[in-house]
């Protein structure tokens, strides 16, 4: 096993950049160090997120008053306000308890309660998204081993 030789006359490494680490053959920034190229690219990354953020999340929000141009192409909009909230659905790739649930609400409505929520989201709905599913994969089980034989 070799030894690591301890260096007691550092004068030959006058000038040479903190943050290499040659003995070993790593080299590595110290920490905290922030280098230019680093920050431009993360810069850019960020520009290029907020650009396209407004156009995903429009999607989900809509305006109810009407925005008006005239003849001289001025905007007027007299019932401005902030937009509502589209609200949420279920897509069909989502999973049975969910689908289960999102029926439940729509027959109920929007809980505004704790106690609405409880009726809602309790055993016995979960019960059933869970039995729905199970139904589900065993006909799926079923016919898939039908097709087989």
């Amino acid at each position: 096993m070799t030894t690591i030789k301890r260096l007691t006359d550092l004068s030959s490494y006058k000038g040479v950049l903190p943050y290499d680490s040659e003995l070993f053959g790593v080299y590595q920034p110290l920490i905290g160090w922030k280098s230019r190229r680093k920050i431009v690219r993360i810069g850019a990354g960020v520009q290029l997120e907020q650009g396209t953020l407004i156009g995903r999340l429009s999607q989900f929000f809509s305006n109810s008053e009407p925005i008006n141009i005239n003849a001289d192409c001025a905007v007027t909009w007299p019932g401005m306000h902030p937009a509502a909230l589209i609200g949420t659905s279920v897509r069909a790739d989502q999973s049975f308890v969910v689908q289960t649930v999102a029926a439940k609400l729509a027959k109920m409505g929007q809980p505004d309660t704790a106690d609405a929520w409880r009726q809602v989201v309790n055993a016995d709905t979960l019960g059933a998204g869970l039995g729905s599913a199970l139904a589900h994969w065993n006909d799926f089980s079923i016919s898939g081993c039908r097709q087989l034989a």
